[in-house]
């Protein structure tokens, strides 16, 4: 689940869409994590570092460039 997880953080991060991917990876990975429980069912720390990811992402980039 974490791994999933932190690999569909990042695709999206890195600028692919919600349907984007190879094969569709993001749509497949989005998929699992719903299926699996969310994002809520990976440890303590994992929501941690998402939460960190989040707060760093808004903090230096407030608006989404063009």
């Amino acid at each position: 689940m974490l791994g999933t997880a932190f690999n569909y953080v990042a695709l999206r991060l890195l600028g692919e869409g919600p349907e984007g991917g190879g094969d569709g990876a993001v749509t497949k990975a989005r998929k699992w994590v719903l299926d699996h429980g969310g994002a809520t069912m990976i440890p303590a720390w994992g929501k941690v570092y998402l939460s960190v990811i989040a707060f760093k992402i808004f903090f230096f980039f407030p608006f989404k460039p063009a």
